[in-house]
């Protein structure tokens, strides 16, 4: 059944592995040719550079201007006057962006789009997109500029050949057989770009452009085998065709999500794995992985203060809920006993063997101080860090509470604490007595919020009963400040 799913994917959706060869051989010689009569280099990206025809999908190209170079202190001296020069830095802006400040310009272009701030000169993404529109491209569409009818996207951006210090950590990060060592010579080669977009509501949001890592992962995409690509390919029309038509899933997720998702998995799973017969286990590592990635989108969407993209986030991640998807032991699936009849899984170590068969972890594990932790779990100043382990669904329910609450819905709020409460009182996908300390420890911290004092004091009563451990139940260190603002 596997083999004839791969053969069907190859002979009507995605193409055969000589098929997406043809595409990318295609798209390098084109882009090589209109490079050549541009004074910049002209790439095609998004799914048709990565060899995927796909119903519905636009034309993404990316044109890297070669009038301003990007570059950390280190290398300034590399480059002469006559070049416009901007200082790549990351200091006080968040993950993933970067300020550009110019040190060397001499182009009338250049200062066009720069605007001054504390004594100093930055390139300002707003007036770098807004200096390339033209009757074409008349639309802005986030770091893009597109056409009225949406069909071709157009990302001009800079580019620094240094491999950027903030993603210093992927180089070592994996040890196992993908990517090679030579893969990521290769990617750290090509440099990272700059897209023209800040974070949305940032200070000095209009001087900040994103990171993008699109060649290098361009690069990783290629040395996919065609099942990886497949299994790519299968998550695209999930997202495209089942989540993003969910109510108000609509623009929820974004395509560069799947993609890391499947970059993660590929660096746990051995490459042997990806094969035809495997297809179907392989794709369902991918899906249940993205259950718990909904649960990390919601936290991550709550502490950006967007609380009704988290509760879409989170009413999706409920439906996905499911005993074959959060339980462990007993409840393993055909698909994951027909995948672990693999030689290769035999071989794996006790700890990544569970991780496999987990998938989706039956806690939402968080490290305190961690930015994906709510700020309301987190009471630690100090460096120890204990682990929280927080039971999915119990998380689930926490986290609709706190959104309602931000967003003062009184009426939901109140019925999420009580689903809050009822999922603890049932242990609902709660399998042992630290996961239910957690679970009323969380209980404990939303009566608090509320100010319910006493209700709080009860609930944190009942996780140290269940759990008397001082230094890792935080309900300990709840309790004590709570009698302490008593006395």
């Amino acid at each position: 059944m596997f083999v004839c799913l791969y053969n069907y994917l190859c002979h009507n959706i995605v193409g055969s592995a000589d098929y997406v060869r043809l595409i990318r051989l295609i798209n390098a010689s084109r882009d090589q040719i209109v490079s050549s009569r541009l004074s910049a280099t002209y790439i095609t990206s998004g799914s048709f550079g990565e060899g995927l025809e796909l119903n519905g999908s636009d034309w993404d190209i990316m044109i890297l201007r070669h009038e301003i170079v990007a570059t950390d202190q280190s290398n300034l001296q590399e480059y002469h006057s006559a070049r416009n020069v901007v200082s790549v830095e990351t200091n006080d802006v968040k993950p993933g962006f970067v300020y550009l400040r110019v040190i060397k310009g001499n182009t009338k272009n250049a200062r066009l789009f720069c605007r001054g701030a504390q004594g100093q000169v930055y390139l300002s993404s707003v007036d770098f997109k807004m200096f390339l529109l033209n009757k074409r491209q008349s639309i802005i569409h986030g770091p893009c500029t597109s056409d009225k009818n949406g069909a071709f996207d157009f990302a001009f951006c800079l580019h620094s050949k240094s491999w950027i210090s903030t993603a210093l950590q992927w180089v070592t990060r994996s040890n196992n057989s993908w990517p090679t060592n030579e893969v990521k010579q290769r990617v750290i080669a090509h440099g990272v770009m700059f897209v023209p977009i800040g974070q949305e509501g940032d200070l000095n949001e209009e001087l900040k452009w994103r990171i993008s890592f699109s060649l290098g992962e361009k690069i990783l995409i290629f040395t996919f085998s065609h099942t990886q690509l497949l299994c790519y390919a299968l998550m695209k029309i999930l997202l495209k065709d089942v989540i993003s038509k969910s109510p108000g899933c609509k623009d929820l997720l974004c395509s560069y999500f799947i993609k890391t998702i499947l970059f993660w998995l590929s660096e746990e799973l051995p490459t042997s794995v990806w094969k035809p017969d495997n297809l179907i286990p392989c794709f369902m590592s991918t899906h249940h992985d993205a259950v718990l990635g909904w649960l990390m989108l919601a936290t991550l969407f709550y502490k950006h203060k967007q609380y009704y993209k988290a509760l879409c986030a989170l009413s999706y991640s409920l439906t996905k809920c499911t005993t074959e998807k959060l339980d462990f032991g007993g409840n393993i699936t055909d698909v994951h006993r027909n995948l672990l009849r693999n030689k290769i899984f035999r071989k794996l170590k006790i700890i990544r063997t569970l991780r496999f068969l987990l998938l989706l972890p039956k806690s939402t594990d968080f490290e305190e101080k961690n930015n994906s932790i709510p700020d309301e779990l987190n009471m630690y100043d100090n460096d120890f860090n204990p682990c929280s382990i927080i039971p999915p669904v119990t998380y689930l329910h926490f986290l609709t509470f706190l959104c309602h609450y931000r967003l003062y819905n009184i009426r939901n709020y109140q019925e999420s604490l009580g689903d809050l409460r009822l999922t603890i009182e049932e242990d609902y996908f709660i399998s042992d007595i630290a996961m239910k300390a957690a679970a009323y420890d969380c209980l404990g911290v939303a009566f608090q919020i509320i100010g319910d004092t006493e209700a709080a004091k009860e609930a944190f009563v009942k996780s140290t009963e269940i759990f008397p451990d001082q230094l890792i139940n935080r309900s300990f260190q709840r309790l004590a400040i709570l009698n302490s603002c008593i006395d």
